[in-house]
């Protein structure tokens, strides 16, 4: 592919991009995939690569050493979520963490359950569709100090490529 067709197909990307003021650094992020899909590639990995993982030890055979290990390292340790995806294919305009599944509990609400039973941080990645629903509930549920949350931050927002013809969306 010339540098000139990535140039004028690219355009109308980076205009979009940069008048939803995105850093340079997610800008050539974004360009560089795109060039990757411009010249074919799909970022699959065909199942006949894939090998199983057969020879992985039982943990109750690593010893205390691997233990002592561990329980230095899990204050140090945070669990990452991903809190994006908006419910659109079930019909919902909210973040589908927020549907209510057992005992009137949220997906969310049940993971920050599960962080704070296990006393690892918990911190939300969400998207910018969904940040602002997570964010009011995550308040209220704070304020009745059912738990912490340590923070969150926002994924990359980059524009939809049509699968057609590889234009803007």
């Amino acid at each position: 592919m010339k540098q000139t067709d990535l140039k004028s197909r690219f355009a109308p990307f980076l205009q979009r991009m940069q008048d939803a003021n995105l850093h340079d650094i997610v800008i050539e992020n974004f360009k560089y995939l795109y060039r990757q899909v411009m010249e074919g590639e799909t970022g699959l990995i065909p199942d006949r690569e894939i090998q199983p993982v057969n020879d992985l030890p039982d943990i109750s055979e690593l010893g205390a050493a691997y233990r002592l290990i561990g329980g230095k390292s899990l204050p140090h340790a945070v669990a990452i979520k991903l809190n994006g995806g908006l419910g659109t294919s079930m019909g919902m305009n909210r973040a589908k963490s927020l549907i209510r599944v057992k005992d009137g509990l949220s997906f969310l609400e049940i993971a920050l359950k599960q962080a704070a039973a296990c006393r690892v941080p918990l911190i939300l990645m969400n998207s910018f569709a969904t940040h602002a629903d997570s964010c009011a509930v995550l308040a209220r549920a704070q304020e009745q100090n059912e738990f912490e949350l340590e923070q969150n931050f926002l994924q990359h927002k980059y524009p939809k490529v049509r699968r057609d013809d590889l234009a803007l969306a």
